[in-house]
């Protein structure tokens, strides 16, 4: 008991220690913002060095989140606008760009698959199929498949979350067959269990290609190649791809 006291109150430490750093970098990043854009730079124009300072400013409140991340993401361009580094038109242009409303699109889709519980019930159906039955591997890969499929249009994370609880519900329904036949078995200690979480976490990861709104990245790149090499790639091109 003690000793579950002692960790508590150790977290309790290292949690008042982390909440410091939203006071540092209130007060931290707008000073190293400042010594920034008084430090000569050869090189730099005005402009570039009154930027490199707003973007020292992001990335510190980023990081020690003083104020929430929405909030920080939209002091860089209005103070890019306000010390004159850039017209107004062209520091929220990026706030327009077509892939934006194709993010909010994904978000919104994976928002209502989560919400009428589509992911689970696609995770249930599949491993209910005859072929996977009571078969270790087959379940094994059941968990992969559903996991990279419900990733190509939900993220990662909540994919992840989703499969969690079906993972440990077939982990103790494996301890409980065990059990029923005389053998008592650890699952942290048990080689399938550690498995079975690896499969999750990487088969989320992996069903990112699957479709461009599986993963930020994928829109990303997606918008460098219209823009830069003028290649046009539809959703279902993508899908194509992948598939080949």
């Amino acid at each position: 008991m003690n000793k579950i006291n002692q960790e508590t109150l150790s977290v309790k430490r290292a949690e008042q220690l982390f909440d410091c750093r939203r006071t540092v970098g209130l007060f931290g990043g707008p000073l190293l913002a400042l010594l920034v854009f008084f430090t000569p730079i050869d090189g730099l124009t005005l402009e570039a060095h009154k930027l490199l300072s707003i973007m020292v400013l992001v990335a510190i409140w980023w990081i020690t989140e003083p104020v929430s991340i929405p909030v920080t993401s939209l002091i860089g361009p209005t103070l890019a606008v306000m010390t004159g580094v850039v017209p107004v038109s062209m520091a929220f242009a990026a706030f327009a760009n077509p892939m934006i409303f194709l993010f909010m699109g994904g978000f919104i889709l994976a928002k209502a698959m989560m919400i009428h519980g589509i992911d689970k019930h696609f995770a249930y159906w599949l491993l209910s199929r005859s072929w996977v039955g009571s078969n270790p591997r087959r379940i094994f890969l059941a968990i992969g498949l559903a996991a990279a499929l419900c990733f190509g249009w939900i993220s990662n994370t909540a994919t992840a979350a989703m499969m969690f609880p079906i993972c440990l519900g077939l982990l103790a329904s494996i301890k409980e067959m065990f059990a029923a036949s005389g053998r008592n078995i650890d699952l942290y200690d048990y080689k399938y269990a550690t498995g079975l979480m690896l499969m999750t976490a990487y088969a989320c990861s992996i069903g990112g290609v699957l479709t461009p709104i599986g993963t930020p990245p994928n829109l990303i790149m997606l918008g460098f190649l219209d823009q830069m090499c003028d290649i046009h790639v539809s959703f279902f091109e993508w899908m194509t791809w992948d598939v080949i």
